[in-house]
């Protein structure tokens, strides 16, 4: 559905306007009760028996107040981009200006005629599937090695909760939050193996620490002196193997993982490395996408598993 559409979100928040106000590319106005359309979530046909993610996004905001946006082109597209670009705007400008932050939550789009839900959905669905006493067995396992592993118990954690996080995608925040804590997961993992050392080493590191004291002799500003001893250290870890990607390659061969999976945890950890916990612009919707699907093999949610998995079953 293309064209002018305006998009009406529910603004909560300390105080909010009597009578219509103009917030940038926003109008804020209170809506009288019972002026909102009545616009029932859609819900999964679970006649076969199976089971269902119904998963909406953002919370559940309760109120009179209301901001509301002109939007051009497809709806769906539209909405997307207003819960990206512009609500952050307009909700960090209303909370400066508070002691308590404003929460904004997309509600309903009007377009022409038509009235449809702005409410952005998610289902997953899945066959129905018996689990059996035979089946029961692993899982029970499993769940006793989580429990007594306290490396486990944390991935697990980790895990659910990242769980969590994507299902509430696609809120960019969300989604960054997603991917972050799948990868908490591998660097939990990870962090057990132990890389074995080359044989060179010991050379190496002397060759490290006699280039740093050869530096230092020459003198020079302190800031040259840091330079040098970042660097030496950073080198000394390299060969130490403590770097995060030299840990994955090494679990990567320990359990015996296939080359493309390693690659592409290593470059999910550049990813986090650059785009994620860090100052900066925020990754958009479309870099996540790649790390926060499902169906790949080689995204943030399959490789997390795939660690655990062979982390977890390495402990029987």
């Amino acid at each position: 559905m293309s064209g002018s559409a305006r998009v009406w979100l529910r603004v909560a928040g300390p105080a909010i306007p009597s009578t219509p106000i103009s917030i940038g590319p926003f109008t804020l106005q209170t809506l009288d009760p019972g002026t909102e359309p009545a616009i029932p979530p859609a819900t999964p046909d679970l006649s076969g028996s199976g089971s269902a993610v119904v998963a909406q996004f953002g919370q559940e905001v309760v109120g009179s107040g209301y901001a509301s946006i002109e939007v051009e082109g497809d709806l769906n597209d539209a909405i997307l981009r207003v819960i990206e670009h512009d609500v952050p705007l307009l909700a960090t400008a209303l909370s400066l200006q508070h002691d308590e932050p404003y929460r904004l939550v997309p509600r309903f789009a009007v377009q022409g005629e038509d009235l449809v839900t702005a409410i952005q959905t998610r289902f997953i669905f899945w066959d129905r599937q018996d689990i059996d006493a035979d089946a029961a067995a692993p899982i029970h396992a499993m769940y006793e090695r989580l429990v007594a592993d306290p490396r486990a118990y944390s991935a697990a954690h980790l895990f659910s909760h990242a769980v969590s996080l994507h299902d509430q995608a696609p809120a960019p925040e969300n989604s960054a939050a997603a991917v972050l804590n799948y990868f908490k997961v591998i660097e939990i993992i990870v962090g057990c193996i132990e890389p074995a050392e080359e044989s060179d080493a010991d050379a190496r590191r002397a060759a490290v620490v006699d280039e740093l004291t050869s530096k230092l002799n020459r003198g020079g500003s302190p800031a040259v002196s840091a330079k040098a001893i970042k660097g030496a250290r950073d080198e000394l870890l390299r060969i130490d193997q403590k770097f995060l990607d030299l840990r994955i390659k090494a679990a990567g061969a320990a359990y015996g993982l296939e080359r493309r999976a390693i690659e592409q945890t290593s470059a999910l950890n550049r990813f986090r490395n650059q785009r994620l916990g860090h100052g900066g612009d925020p990754p958009r919707l479309s870099e996540l996408e790649k790390w926060l699907d499902r169906k790949s093999p080689y995204s943030a949610p399959s490789l997390a598993r795939l660690f655990l998995l062979k982390y977890v079953n390495s402990l029987g």
